[in-house]
């Protein structure tokens, strides 16, 4: 079948993405992180107003850890998140450095657009 139209077939790929599109953000801040301390993450579901409480987090956990201790909620209330962590020093400054670190900020995205934030009220209980 040479020189015939259906001769070579082509396949096309087609990407839709929404522009300006932005996820829900919660930003959680530990203070004074302690390495031998521990606590727990109280979420209120807006949908139904019901409580979800996450498995026990280190006082200086990285985000990876936080990421696996709220997973559950993220995974079975919005399909995934993806957390980052970023360390700042007592003068406010950026940090990689574990021992200068005074604070610690988590930032939990949803990775699924949503029409509403992703949690109504969080509540913190030291363990």
């Amino acid at each position: 079948m040479v020189d015939h139209h259906h001769a070579m077939k082509e396949i096309q790929y087609i990407e839709a993405t929404v522009e300006n599109a932005t996820y829900d953000t919660m930003r959680i801040t530990v203070q004074e992180p302690s390495k031998g301390g521990k606590y727990y993450l109280t979420f209120q579901i807006p949908a139904n107003l019901s409580f979800w409480t996450s498995k026990a987090i280190k006082g200086d956990a990285s985000a990876a850890e936080l990421k696996s201790a709220i997973k559950t909620y993220y995974d079975n209330v919005y399909g995934s998140d993806n957390v980052n962590m970023t360390m700042f020093d007592a003068n406010g400054t950026n940090t990689t450095n574990v021992t200068l670190a005074t604070s610690y900020v988590y930032h939990v995205v949803t990775r699924k657009l949503i029409s509403t934030a992703s949690v109504s009220k969080v509540l913190v209980a030291a363990q």
